[in-house]
């Protein structure tokens, strides 16, 4: 688990596993968060922790301290990256496809930029039930469709990409790895939920996440190979060929997590 200062002071270390929150036993994220919820500054957090190789538990009481103490430079990051990102991503997708109803790649640019609006967590764990896995599937929804949009956007914008002689692997583009990236956002969304309801239902998930992990390695080196030479012996100009190679080359392993 990633340690705050505060953690570290009360004998938390790195890689320790968090077993029980306030009494709680530690099944998902959600039992931290409304631990969070529930707490206000100057507020203990009495956590259970255990050092893997180890069968000792070890108890750790952590004071919160007020959110007024975070300030200046990290106050206006936090603010920036997860309230004026998101606002004028969503506003600028919405404005586009409303500009130009007609064309597709305004509609996978509200994809892209849904994708980017939600690229940090807005701790939803805190959210209560049902409200969180909403939440999570929204959020989650939104950075797997990122990939998948960046792909065809580059394939799309602004003329169809590439020459004829690639139409080939624009089909495989779009029935081989569009619906691997599907199936793929599919299982990181149970897993996220999982993560945060109940980490025991996981295991048959992970194993999935695990085989998809080298069927899109495989997938991503192979457009490089093909892709981006392709988009460089186009007639279009040479940054559009650039620009277009890498996005329909490079933008699917953005997918990575």
């Amino acid at each position: 688990m990633f340690i705050r200062p505060e953690g570290r002071q009360a004998g938390v270390h790195d890689g320790d596993v968090l077993t029980a929150v306030n009494g709680r036993v530690f099944t998902g994220l959600a039992v931290f968060g409304e631990a969070m919820a529930a707490a206000k500054p100057g507020d203990a957090l009495r956590i259970i922790s255990q050092t893997p190789g180890s069968q000792d538990s070890k108890t750790a009481t952590i004071f919160l301290r007020p959110a007024s103490d975070v300030k200046g430079l990290a106050l206006s990051a936090v603010l920036t990256l997860k309230v004026v990102l998101p606002f004028f991503s969503i506003l600028l997708g919405f404005w586009v496809a409303f500009v130009r109803p007609r064309d597709i790649s305004a509609w996978l640019l509200i994809g892209v930029l849904l994708g980017l609006s939600n690229l940090f967590s807005a701790y939803s764990e805190s959210w209560g039930p049902g409200v969180r896995d909403l939440a999570e599937f929204y959020r989650f929804s939104c950075n797997q469709a990122w990939p998948l949009c960046m792909l065809f956007f580059g394939l799309y914008f602004p003329q169809p990409f590439p020459p004829d002689r690639a139409q080939t692997l624009v089909r495989l583009a779009k029935y081989v790895l569009a619906p691997l990236l599907i199936i793929d956002g599919l299982v990181s969304i149970v897993i996220r939920i999982g993560e945060v309801e109940n980490y025991a239902r996981l295991p048959r998930w992970r194993l999935s996440g695990a085989i998809l992990d080298p069927c899109r390695s495989g997938w991503v080196l192979l457009q490089s190979a093909v892709f981006l030479p392709a988009s460089l012996s186009s007639p279009a100009p040479l940054f559009r060929r650039i620009r277009n190679g890498d996005y329909a080359c490079f933008m699917p392993a953005q997918s990575y997590r």
